[in-house]
């Protein structure tokens, strides 16, 4: 571990795609998980660590969650892209048009009945697999 940081200093673009749970290592490993497991969820901070993945040293994170530590891989400075570059071009929106965007996000509703956020299988009723073949998005 390189050093402790708030965890709401981490900007979450840092945060890369993958999560593991760090276990102790047997018996003498279990009091110093712990103690480190709780103080960083008690004053709320994070570890910024360096790891070994595939032979390549990676930067993580590491956080309390619940009763285990988790290692979030994390992004380095050069594989970050500044926002401001892909931001569009500013536009006049009126406030007309930003009461009825509004309106209809509080209004949608997830079409399968399901819970949104919930992941289900999705396929064709040809029988094709959900890979995308014979499969047509539409909007609406």
């Amino acid at each position: 571990m390189v050093f402790f940081v708030p965890w709401d200093s981490i900007g979450f673009r840092r945060i890369g795609e993958s999560s593991y749970c760090i276990t102790a290592d047997g018996p003498v490993a279990a009091k110093p998980y712990a103690l480190l497991r709780q103080a960083l969820g008690r004053n709320e901070k994070v570890a910024v660590a360096r790891f070994a993945l595939r032979g390549c040293e990676r930067l993580g994170l590491v956080r309390p969650y619940g009763d285990v530590l988790l290692l979030h891989a994390m992004r380095w400075d050069d594989e970050v892209r500044d926002p401001n570059e892909l931001a569009p071009d500013a536009v006049d929106l009126t406030e007309q048009e930003l009461a009825e965007a509004i309106a209809l996000l509080d209004g949608r509703r997830c079409r399968s009945g399901g819970t949104p956020g919930r992941r289900r299988r999705v396929g064709t009723s040809s029988g094709r697999s959900a890979r995308g073949e014979g499969t047509r998005l539409t909007g609406g």
